[in-house]
């Protein structure tokens, strides 16, 4: 065996594959030394097997044909040199840039003439776009000739060793949308074709052409240039578009968009070009492409926004929005990133580890071309799974059958499928074919889906350190590659997160405060570190992401603190209100003064629960907590400023006063902050944790009841931890469940599920399908089986 030296660097592309030798692509671009037998070899690159191969001889040196010796050199020595021929590549005339098909390379981009040194093989092309493959090849020959076959001859021509590709000239018209037209990734040209006039583009013949009308959204469109320079679109477009000759005409579909009934006006926040404000003062009628994730956001408190879709029919899928008006209930993960996800930074399976791989950029173009294509499946394969799923229960069902089913409703993993699925079987069907606990598996699966999809903190985070499941987050090396990791993310992801996050800070702590307080993981810690991170160097938007760290610090801390009872520790951080030296004094006390304001309902919630069930120890361990809690906010200095780099002096006197004011009041005795510190402590070594098992321990099924009809009634059933809500309906399923038990359990199910479907699916599956269908009955069972319906 010979050590042999391959030397790729007089080329363009220099990794290579000796086939049936080498597993990986090899840079060639310093030498690479090979070990190899005395033998025949080949020599792969980019596109294909080469025209050239060379031999080891047995005495370990190089040798090949004759024909090799005009872009080989190196017979005779132990190095294969391989310097390929120059050839130049004119793609001036088209509107977008190329990138050779299978190798890492350089952009050919369309404003000169490149020179590219290419091996001699068959098969070379280009993709004009992500994800799009040109409808061209080309040969370069082992004695330095280009070779075109005759049916490319209407876009390309070649002359001696260059090739001028010319493409072929299109004509587009939207002039009908209510919006702009931006090319779906073409390379080099992301250029607003406005509604405003007919333009021209002229393309590499391909199929999978197709346009963004908005901010993040993909249109449901497609259509191809042949080679012989026809437009050919799928019929399924007909509907919204024609075609005539080289010209495109796209007219969209008109949607009514009523909001009448609305508070607030509506704009369209992500179209291109803008339509200006839709008054509800009358009905609107916007001209739009087929596509999913288009926004309208209320002008006016609070601001939402709200996503719908236009299907290729022309119908409108309202995709987690309304009923009522044209629209109704917010998607928490905005579309516009969720698009952005998908388009920019979809991650391939793996770690942060994995992905930091030098292979990253080809495995993400694959991964993106791979989502957006499962996205365009989707709606067909769900009606395909739709299909599989009544066949296997027409009949009586076997064990077999039900499995089956059951896998396939498990396997979904997109929460609107598995609803979808559940609509259609209706929650009565899947209870005659399957058992009790496969419905009970069906709740968990849909609560961890909708969880995925609403949970605004883990869909940041999955975006932000480009992991599938944030589960995998705590299992990595906080120090060690978390933190270097979100610092070296580009300046362009740091500065979208940072501007995400903070454009909807109510999602972002409203959600955070759900999760915890459901007793869930929150994944606080890895937000915050983003959080702290995005700024950068240029400290962009610092002031107020510190802020947003601060709450989300809080927020965690105390909702998680009450769904566990742990009055003790609530109370040991109220001091922090008033500390005048914290780490970024004076954001960490104004964010938790705000928070403690902003979960009040939710304090409030709990008092009244403790007032109804707890004992006499409970009770005034809550009342002493909730006392203390009140001085501390009636004595927080009402200056609030934003923080600045140095605490402002009046601030700062104002903390002090407050300190000596609360310390005053609880011991009569005027001291410093440490002082306060240790009295707040010694008060809250006295308070033992109120957990819903503990305040529940002695209720029966009737005072369940009685709390549950009273928290509804005072509007702060809701409000409650989970655990808390979960404990009553075990109290009253457990005994007798008569009308009265049946009703309490549904009122506290429909308050969670209009609060969040989520929090309702996981009250049920805690008291389980088998239960809960046991102990229902007459209307009330028609009752909770509505409740199944999404």
């Amino acid at each position: 065996m010979a050590d042999i030296r391959i030397d790729t660097s007089a080329l363009t592309y220099r990794k290579f594959l000796i086939p049936a030798v080498t597993p990986a692509w090899i840079d060639g671009g310093t030498g690479a030394v090979l070990s190899l037998m005395p033998g025949d070899y080949g020599f792969q690159q980019v596109a294909g097997q080469s025209t050239f191969r060379f031999e080891v001889t047995q005495g370990g040196l190089i040798d090949y044909a004759s024909d090799g010796d005009r872009f080989l050199s190196g017979r005779g020595t132990d190095t294969l040199v391989i310097r390929g021929f120059n050839v130049d590549i004119d793609g001036r005339a088209l509107s977008h840039d190329l990138i050779l098909i299978g190798a890492e390379g350089p952009v050919l981009t369309r404003d000169r003439i490149h020179t590219l040194a290419l091996v001699p093989t068959a098969g070379y092309g280009f993709h004009p776009a992500a994800g799009v493959v040109g409808d061209f090849r080309f040969e370069v020959t082992v004695d330095g000739r280009l070779v075109v076959d005759p049916r490319f001859a209407g876009f390309s021509r070649v002359d001696g060793r260059a090739l001028t590709i010319g493409g072929y000239r299109t004509t587009l018209d939207g002039r009908a949308l209510s919006h702009d037209l931006i090319p779906l990734n073409l390379f080099g040209n992301s250029a607003l074709l406005s509604r405003s006039s007919i333009h021209e583009m002229t393309y590499l013949p391909a199929a999978g052409y197709g346009f963004h009308p908005a901010a993040g959204v993909v249109g449901d469109f497609r259509f191809e240039v042949t080679v012989d320079g026809r437009l050919v679109v799928d019929p399924r477009f007909a509907g919204f578009t024609g075609v005539d000759d080289r010209a495109l005409t796209i007219n969209g579909y008109r949607v009514a968009i009523d909001g009448r009934d609305m508070p607030h006006d509506l704009i369209p926040s992500n179209l291109f070009g803008g339509v200006g404000v839709l008054s509800r003062e009358r009905v609107n009628v916007l001209t739009l492409l087929p596509a999913a994730g288009y926004l309208l956001r209320t002008l006016g408190e609070p601001i939402v926004d709200y996503r719908f879709s236009v299907e290729m029919d022309g119908s409108i899928d309202f995709l987690d929005v309304p009923g009522g008006v044209i629209i109704m209930r917010p998607v928490p993960p905005p579309a516009t990133l969720r698009s952005f996800y998908a388009d920019l930074f979809l991650p391939p399976r793996g770690s942060v580890r994995s992905f930091t791989d030098e292979k990253a950029t080809r495995l993400l173009r694959s991964a993106i071309r791979d989502h957006r294509e499962g996205l365009l499946l989707g709606r067909v394969l769900k009606e395909e799974k739709l299909a599989i799923i009544n066949s296997l229960f027409d009949g009586a069902t076997s064990e077999e059958e039900e499995d089956m089913a059951l896998g396939h409703l498990l396997g979904c993993t997109r929460a609107d499928d598995l609803i979808f699925l559940v609509n259609k079987l209706t929650w009565d069907g899947l209870d005659d074919d399957l058992d009790e606990n496969d419905l009970t598996r069906i709740m968990d699966r849909l609560k961890v889906l909708l969880d995925r999809r609403n949970y605004l903190v883990g869909f940041l985070l999955r975006w932000f350190f480009l992991v599938d499941d944030n589960t995998v987050l705590p299992t990595l090396d906080f120090v060690n590659i978390l933190t270097p990791f979100a610092a070296s993310r580009s300046v362009e992801v740091r500065h979208s997160f940072a501007d995400q996050a903070l454009s909807q800070r109510d999602a972002v702590r409203d959600g955070l405060a759900h999760v915890a307080l459901r007793h869930l993981p929150t994944h606080a810690r890895e937000f915050r570190l983003a959080l702290d991170s995005v700024a950068g160097p240029e400290r962009y938007r610092a002031a107020d992401l510190q802020a947003l760290s601060w709450e989300v610090f809080y927020t965690d801390q105390i909702c998680s603190e009450l769904a566990r009872g742990e009055y003790r520790l609530l109370q040991q951080s109220l001091p922090d209100l008033v500390n005048p030296n914290p780490p970024q004094f004076p954001a960490r006390n104004i964010a938790l003064f705000n928070m403690l304001r902003r979960w009040d309902r939710h304090f409030v919630a709990m008092d009244r629960a403790i007032a109804l069930l707890g004992s006499e120890r409970q009770k005034a361990d809550c009342r002493r907590y909730m006392d203390t809690r009140r001085l501390f906010m009636d004595n927080f200095p009402a200056l609030q400023p934003p923080p600045p780099p140095a605490p402002p002096a009046a601030f700062l006197a104002a903390i002090q006063q407050a300190i000596q004011s609360i310390q005053t009041t609880l011991t009569g005795v005027a001291g410093t902050f440490q002082d306060l510190v240790s009295t707040v402590g010694g008060l809250a070594a006295t308070i033992e944790t109120i957990s819903a098992p503990q305040l529940l321990e002695t209720a029966d099924d009737d005072k369940a009841v009685q709390v549950t009809n009273t928290l509804s009634g005072e509007g702060l059933l809701a409000l409650l931890p989970s655990v808390y809500k979960s404990e009553m309906i075990s109290k009253m399923i457990s005994g007798a469940c008569e009308d009265e038990e049946e009703q309490a359990i549904l009122t506290i199910l429909q308050e969670s599920k209009t609060q969040s479907p989520a929090e309702f699916l996981q009250l049920s599956a805690g008291a389980t399908w088998e239960m809960l269908d046991s102990n229902f009955n007459g209307s009330e069972y028609d009752q909770l089986e509505g409740l199944f319906k999404f």
